[in-house]
């Protein structure tokens, strides 16, 4: 097997230090073919990078596509293209790329031809190996021939295609020393065949040519499993949406000409075209796109909903509030193809390791052959040993140790219910040594007593304004609204002060709701619980708001964990005291921290980080984004705030917090897997080597060595899956 399969990859901007101000920067995304292992990205990133000018390139083993940014004035990725193509990769267009897997299907039909023309040719040697002879062996040699090479004609294609785009752009991949291998073999038998004298090595070729074609079909195939997840997200997208016209008639447009501020309508069994909010009447949804449980959920009136989800009841009206290429699916899309093309530290380690492997291998096969003939071999025997030490030399394993454990990885744990916005963060949430916790919305759920009375007006007006938030109090006083089933004023001039309140005007008059020292208003002065919730309504009396804070199943075995893994948990919120303290309590917290504007919150972050502490931050609001950005790493919860979306490195789609613990444990097992992977790489090659330059290893030894080398290291990383 070859890390060097006919895979296509996706590109991320390369990081750089010296770079102008990202707004400055435009980029485009290209379908990119013929790019193969670890080596192959590194030379397209490097080419581009050298043309200078900030223009940059980043590529990925996953995803097929290849993003070059250059600067915004002027932009033109031409230069970028061309070099790319010098290299001897297709590029093209993304509405171009083939939507059907061909690199499969060839693979998968030149296995087929190999493994029949394998099958009869080593029936045939068997003949010669039991006693045949004279005419017979000459006979039973031109017949093995015949079968062998047409076959390796069809299905030495991938290699031969590959080196020699490698070799006419004056470079070499892992492929070059394949197909000189193939073909020497091939060659070498049929001279001997002609010449009708010595041993020939039809059988090593075309069993050669299966090996290899078994273990890149497999190596493709786990990349195209972890690929599917993010195709999957694409089939949820709409094509068509049914627009509500000015005259009230509903019309079908592409969902691509659907613009914020048109009014949509959905039918039972429709998906969302676009993130929309719901007006008139409540509809019930299935949200197991971000949920990911089928458990359906009622979205009240004037409640966001994303794309995607599926609609149970119907009709539902919608005003949409985004482009479908900033919708919900989009953006879950960007997130996962982001994570893809970031590379970790221990994958940059096998990267460089493989891009010196590939001239190593061919001055080892030069050397031992040199070395042989200097012994007094034979040139031909001096040739099957070199053969033998490209074929074995290969650093399949290398190139794909680490690439396939981050895969494997990353498509459990979104299967679970965790978007990976960074690959890099498997190895940072393994070495986490301190964890924080946001209370509200992320350790606790606000809810209304249920022996409270609340006056529905007042909870009209305060779920009026509260539409407009996605706090957990705000959530949860809409809900009690949708509950009573509530016709609810319109509120204008709506404005969240992060950390603090919703304001805005309700019914003709100011309102507010939020905590009474924070949000301006004078009527906060007559309120007698400096810690409560609160509606405030110019004219009227405050009302306070009957929020109780209820701890999140699975929370405290959470905190257990991480206390049994000898890290102590925090508690950083911007409630009050008396709040905070009493869930701190009741989790067995001794650390915490109440009243926390978000720039505290991030200076307690940085005072951690500074005393050398690697912190796991975990939150959800508006206020926690610079605290979630300045963590080490950091999880935000399914219905956080954008932003909190934004700046977190892993959004909890399934709303578990039980799940972070999952979410450590298969880091700590991606990272050991990585490591055997490694170590299993590392002892073959100084097992095989040795054995190749000594002459031990046929050519059909070294290919079954080196293909079940590959194997070996693929199905180590599939055991992430278990469990």
């Amino acid at each position: 097997m070859t890390c060097c399969g006919d895979a296509t990859i996706i590109g991320q901007v390369k990081p750089n230090s010296s770079a102008p101000d990202p707004a400055m920067l435009a980029s485009e995304t290209f379908s990119i073919s013929g790019l193969h292992c670890a080596g192959c990205i590194s030379k397209v990133e490097r080419r581009v990078a050298a043309l200078g000018g900030d223009t940059s390139a980043r590529v990925n083993l996953t995803r097929q596509t290849v993003t070059v940014r250059a600067p915004a004035d002027g932009f033109d990725v031409t230069p970028a293209l061309a070099a790319i193509r010098d290299l001897g990769y297709v590029v093209r267009p993304l509405a171009e790329a083939p939507e059907t897997d061909e690199t499969g299907r060839e693979l998968m039909r030149s296995l087929a031809v190999s493994g029949f023309a394998a099958m009869n040719v080593m029936l045939l040697s068997v003949s010669v190996w039991a006693g045949a002879d004279g005419e017979t062996e000459r006979f039973l040699t031109w017949v093995s021939a015949l079968i062998a090479l047409p076959a390796l004609l069809y299905s030495a294609r991938p290699f031969v295609r590959s080196a020699f785009k490698a070799l006419s752009a004056r470079t070499l991949n892992m492929d070059v020393p394949i197909a000189i291998a193939i073909t020497l073999a091939a060659l070498m038998s049929l001279v001997k065949t002609i010449n009708g004298e010595g041993e020939t090595y039809f059988d090593a070729a075309v069993t050669l040519t299966f090996f290899l074609l078994a273990g890149r079909l497999v190596a493709h195939s786990t990349r195209e499993r972890a690929r599917n997840s993010i195709r999957g997200l694409a089939s949820l997208t709409a094509p068509l949406a049914r627009r509500v016209m000015q005259d009230g008639t509903v019309r079908v447009v592409s969902v691509k000409s659907v613009r914020p501020g048109m009014v949509l309508e959905l039918a039972a069994g429709d998906r969302v075209p676009v993130d929309s909010r719901v007006d008139g009447y409540a509809g019930t949804f299935d949200a197991s796109l971000v949920t990911g449980e089928s458990q359906s959920v009622t979205i009240g009136a004037g409640h966001e909903v994303g794309a995607g989800l599926l609609a149970l009841s119907g009709p539902v009206r919608l005003t949409a509030l985004r482009d479908a290429d900033d919708s919900l699916v989009a953006r879950m899309r960007s997130l996962q193809e982001a994570a893809e093309s970031m590379r970790p530290h221990l994958s940059r380690i096998a990267d460089k390791a493989a891009r010196i492997y590939a001239p190593v291998v061919h001055l080892t096969a030069l050397f031992t052959m040199i070395g042989w003939m200097i012994a007094g071999a034979s040139f031909g025997d001096a040739l099957t040993i070199a053969i033998a030490v490209l074929i074995i030399t290969c650093p399949c394993a290398l190139a794909l140790a680490v690439p396939i454990v981050q895969a494997a990885a990353m498509d459990v744990m979104f299967r679970r219910g965790m978007l990976v916005k960074d690959g890099a963060v498997l190895e940072r949430l393994r070495a986490v040594t301190s964890v924080v916790f946001d209370k509200t919305g992320t350790l606790t759920g606000p809810r209304l007593r249920a022996d409270a009375a609340l006056d529905d007006d007042a909870l009209a007006d305060a779920a009026a304004l509260a539409r407009h938030s996605t706090h957990p109090v705000a959530r949860a006083l809409e809900a009690e609204a949708l509950r009573r089933e509530l016709e609810l004023p319109l509120a204008t001039g709506v404005k969240e002060l992060p950390g603090q309140g919703v304001v805005g005007m309700v019914r003709g008059r100011e309102a507010s709701i939020g905590r009474p020292t924070s949000i301006p208003s004078d009527a906060a002065e007559n309120v007698p619980a400096a810690n409560a919730n609160v509606l405030l309504r110019a004219g009227l009396p405050p009302v306070i708001l009957p929020i109780e804070d209820t701890v999140r199943e699975g929370a405290d075995q959470l905190i257990e964990g991480f206390k049994e893994r000898g890290m102590t948990p925090a508690i950083i919120s911007g409630d009050t005291e008396a709040k905070v303290a009493e869930v701190a309590a009741t989790l067995g917290v001794s650390d915490w921290t109440a009243n926390a504007k978000p720039a505290e919150k991030l200076a307690l972050m940085q005072q951690r980080a500074d005393a050398g502490e690697r912190v796991l931050m975990i939150g959800d609001g508006l206020n926690d984004g610079a605290a979630l950005a300045a963590a080490h790493a950091s999880i935000a919860m399914a219905d956080a705030t954008d932003l909190a979306r934004a700046s977190a490195d892993v959004v909890l789609t399934s709303g578990h917090i039980g799940d972070v613990a999952g979410a450590m444990v298969l880091a700590r097992k991606a990272h050991s897997l990585t490591v055997q992977n490694l170590v299993l790489a590392g002892i073959y090659n100084c097992i095989a080597i040795p054995i190749a330059i000594a002459g031990f290893a046929s050519p059909l030894a070294a290919a079954i060595g080196m293909s079940a080398s590959s194997v070996v290291v693929i199905a180590n990383a599939q055991r992430i899956r278990a469990g």
